[in-house]
């Protein structure tokens, strides 16, 4: 592998909060790319935000 190469599976190691050995079986044997994990803080704020959402909707709607 290059240099470029090692990094690209490095940054896949990382944002797939997988160890390397299933990042890499999923690449081989099921020739998957493991998706990113949506960080906790990010999955909060869209639960937090959607009703606020709404309820914008829901004024637009009645004026």
């Amino acid at each position: 592998m290059n240099d470029e190469e090692v990094r690209q599976l490095a940054s896949l190691f990382e944002l797939s909060n997988l160890p390397a050995t299933d990042v890499i079986r999923s690449c081989v044997f099921k020739n998957k790319i493991p998706k990113a994990k949506v960080p906790k803080l990010d999955l909060q704020t869209y639960v937090e935000l959607k009703p606020i959402g709404n309820n914008i909707n829901q004024i637009g709607q009645t004026v």
